[in-house]
């Protein structure tokens, strides 16, 4: 289901204050609810450059269960990488129903996973195509997940979380 809400998001200057936006646009949707009363959760879509402006709708936590979890390629579960920077490239098989892709990126955390400690994960977004390519936090376990978006801002199941391993 996909709420009437658009927001303007523009990567300039202060990347904290365009956290901060969203941080707070966030916490207002958070006590928000749509004609179902499920909660709605924003998803930030950064612009391909820094001066271009998008708009995009807000996707709810709701999952079209119809619509079938991406197959995860690349990195391969458990892969071990040895290289500085940690630049690392995500790649999963099309879904023919989908318009882009929700990546979840989650990295080892003292004891366990920064999301099972914090709610929150490395990275969340939405990426048109069936690659991601980023820089990864440090020399530690990470995880990484997608799920496919349709147009109308429904988000399918989410693939099972693969994990991988920098070593420096």
């Amino acid at each position: 289901m996909q709420a009437d809400i658009f927001i303007d998001f523009v990567q300039e200057g202060d990347r904290r204050s365009n956290y901060n936006f969203v941080e707070t646009f966030r916490r207002i949707l958070e006590n928000s609810s749509i004609s179902n009363n499920k909660p709605i959760t924003p998803v930030v879509i950064p612009p391909a450059n820094d001066n271009v402006h998008n708009r995009f709708p807000v996707v709810t936590d709701a999952t079209n269960y119809n619509v079938k979890a991406p197959v995860l390629i690349s990195p391969e579960e458990a892969t071990v990488f040895n290289h500085y920077p940690r630049k690392t490239k995500l790649v999963w098989n099309p879904v023919p129903e989908a318009v882009r892709y929700l990546v979840e990126v989650d990295y080892y955390y003292r004891n366990g996973w920064h999301l099972d400690y914090t709610g929150q994960k490395l990275r969340s977004l939405m990426v048109p195509t069936t690659e991601f390519e980023f820089n990864f936090v440090g020399a530690q376990p990470g995880r990484w997940r997608v799920a496919a978006v349709l147009a109308n801002g429904e988000v399918g199941v989410k693939s099972e979380w693969r994990t991988f391993r920098y070593t420096r």
